[in-house]
């Protein structure tokens, strides 16, 4: 474990910490504890919330737990529900303490209760040093920093009596049920599905509120070809393509933005990482509504959203090439694998259908159903749906702050062998994942990987 990355808590007023193991026998446990405003400054200074798919800010919630913490935090314990905290590596310790590892900021750090610690880090900083903190990544920034840490934790101490800072705060931990490698992959897979049910689902009514807003308006705009005719934009509408879909993939160029630093200075925007396009739609929908909503980014007029980013407005226009390059992609993927000594077909879950001739059908398509050949291969899209986020690897932000493509992907020529070959270092991943389209599909390996894969077809293309 790194020492710079783990934290040591101490359950507040000799509390026992309560472990809740999984009668269904999962790899999974829960700890429940109180702790103390002096361990919420530690917790803070090592923990984030980049977990957590909301980012807290001022509002009427964050003021009424204020006014608790201010006018009766004896009873704050009560009235909250607390911080809840996802960690790969949980020790209990003894006298009542617990060592905890944040060392990957995408599945470690504050996974729910982000208006719990946003107000409690502005109080405590307010009580303690007269410092005032006005957004979550300010409060970040301040704890992180070793000097304010230093100063916040020994002024807490000295004034451990004031009746301002007699609270406890509770805090609920998700970790892995033991060290072992199985553990830790079971945790690792389902860690970000339990941060989005814990945030609660609400990827349906986003999409159909940011539809009605007309926050959708511009991706309809930049949508070509048929396809788009049978999106379901909002509830009860027709359609065999889910918005959803097409709005994680929608935020794929929206990601490289972030990742050159576009939206440096505006942390209103949040953040979202390329995994949750596969595993948390609902994050992806609550991400794209808060960006669009943002008032740099689009104009509100009459109720209705008008995007006037020209960089996210030249991001948005490689969407249709991002959407038909899924569709390719799932056609080719088998091929790829079996090029690269693999068997496709013999995977679990991988399936096939024969004619009275015992001939494979070619039947099967991709989601979106943009592409003209069809494969003979039924299979899930985690196996291949990092390599479709490995695509912003293709594109370059110029100095016209205008989003393109390096290799438009529907011009990679996915029937050359050099290029299949390009693949190998992926498809060999698959197989140490155990055939396994959830572990590939969450895995953040898998997309490292496609990253790789990507600049060796750039290099192809020279």
């Amino acid at each position: 474990m790194d020492t710079e990355k783990y934290v040591i808590l101490k359950a507040s007023n000799q509390t026992q910490i309560s472990i809740i193991k999984s009668l269904e026998g999962v790899d999974i446990q829960r700890i429940a504890m109180p702790i103390s405003p002096v361990d919420f400054i530690k917790l803070l200074h090592f923990a984030d919330s980049k977990v957590n798919p909301r980012k807290a800010k001022i509002n009427p919630i964050v003021k009424s737990i204020e006014e608790t913490l201010e006018y009766s935090p004896e009873l704050y314990y009560f009235y909250s529900k607390g911080i809840l905290l996802s960690t790969l590596y949980f020790d209990l310790l003894d006298r009542n303490r617990v060592r905890l590892s944040f060392s990957e900021d995408e599945i470690e750090g504050i996974m729910d209760g982000g208006h719990n610690a946003f107000a409690l880090a502005r109080y405590i900083a307010k009580i303690l040093l007269n410092e005032n903190l006005t957004t979550w990544d300010d409060c970040i920034r301040y704890y992180r920093d070793k000097d304010n840490f230093i100063k916040l934790k020994t002024e807490c101490e000295l004034q451990s009596n004031s009746s301002k800072l007699k609270f406890s705060i509770p805090i609920e931990i998700i970790a892995p049920l033991d060290k072992d490698e199985a553990s830790i992959e079971y945790y690792s897979n389902h860690i970000l599905e339990i941060c989005s049910a814990r945030n609660a689902n609400v990827s349906l009514t986003e999409s159909t509120k940011s539809n009605k807003e007309g926050l959708y308006e511009v991706l309809k705009q930049c949508l070509k070809g048929s396809y788009k005719e049978n999106i379901a934009w909002k509830s009860g509408e027709n359609g065999y393509i889910k918005c959803e879909d097409i709005v994680a993939l929608a935020c794929l160029p929206l990601i490289k933005l972030s990742d050159c630093g576009y939206f440096d200075g505006n942390s209103d925007v949040g953040t979202l990482n390329r995994i949750s396009l596969y595993a948390q739609k609902s994050a992806c929908v609550k991400y794209y509504r808060n960006l669009m909503k943002n008032a740099r980014i689009s104009d509100l007029q009459s109720g209705k959203y008008d995007l006037t980013d020209p960089a996210i407005k030249s991001g948005f226009n490689l969407i249709d090439d991002i959407i038909r390059f899924f569709d390719k992609l799932y056609y080719y993927f088998p091929i790829i694998y079996n090029f690269n000594a693999g068997a496709f077909g013999r995977i679990k879950g991988v399936t096939q259908k024969e004619n009275e001739n015992h001939v494979y059908l070619n039947r099967y398509t991709g989601p979106f159903n943009t592409f003209s050949k069809k494969s003979t291969y039924n299979y899930a899209y985690g196996f291949f749906y990092p390599l479709v986020c490995g695509l912003t690897t293709l594109m370059k932000f110029d100095e016209q702050q205008q989003l393109s493509w390096i290799i438009n992907p529907m011009d990679i020529d996915l029937d050359s062998n050099r290029v299949k070959a390009c693949f190998a270092i992926y498809t060999d991943a698959v197989k140490e994942m155990q055939y396994d389209p959830q572990k590939v599909g969450k895995s953040s390996f898998s997309y490292k990987l496609s990253d790789i894969v990507m600049k060796s077809i750039i290099d192809c293309s020279k």
